[in-house]
């Protein structure tokens, strides 16, 4: 009880664990109580594996965290108009892909503390992100010259799958086609019909 006493008051994270994070147990989570400390720290130690995502999203709670402080907002008063209104001015000073990243953190922070039974229901689910679509990425259409290029560069020399090498008219074309290989679609390796007259 002493210890956690200590840490609702100190709002350090125990265990040597502010080390590994080098921040402190934001006020609004500190001033709900041990269980939610302690469901705090989980969902940054046990929720997430990537270090990356955790430094991120860290970040971005702490943030939020922060921005309700100052605004004197407990976690029980945070509803999704307060989330909404984050958001909003969040998205006047960051990118959007920021932001949405930053929505996420918060999302799965909410979460956690409601299934940790800290808070009844998650006001951060129903707030939605900016939309970002990324235009980039996507395999462009070929042009006529293009696909023309592609088509020729193709080799048309038969080639032999069992002995990869280039086929020539030796006797290889025999083995080949009794392996079930097509001597005619050169690249192509799918077992050939016998049935089909091969």
């Amino acid at each position: 009880m002493e210890d956690e006493q200590r840490l609702a008051n100190n709002h350090q994270l125990p265990g040597g664990t502010a080390s590994l994070f080098r921040q402190a147990v934001p006020k609004i989570i500190a001033a709900e109580g041990p269980n939610a400390v302690r469901r705090f720290l989980e969902f940054f130690t046990a929720n997430i594996r990537n270090k990356n995502t955790r430094a991120a999203y860290a970040q971005a709670v702490g943030q939020f965290c922060r921005w309700c402080d100052r605004r004197r907002f407990s976690l029980e008063l945070i509803e999704p108009i307060t989330v909404a209104a984050y958001i909003e001015e969040l998205l006047r000073i960051r990118s959007k892909p920021t932001v949405k990243q930053h929505l996420a953190a918060i999302r799965m922070l909410f979460d956690w503390l409601v299934l940790g039974q800290i808070i009844p229901a998650n006001p951060a689910g129903v707030v939605r992100g900016p939309s970002h679509v990324v235009k980039r990425g996507k395999t462009p259409v070929l042009s006529a010259d293009d696909a023309r290029k592609l088509l020729d560069s193709i080799s048309l020399t038969p080639y032999c799958p069992k002995t990869r090498t280039t086929r020539k008219r030796n006797g290889c074309e025999q083995v080949c086609c009794n392996a079930g290989f097509d001597f005619l679609a050169p690249s192509i390796t799918s077992p050939r019909s016998i049935e089909r007259g091969g």
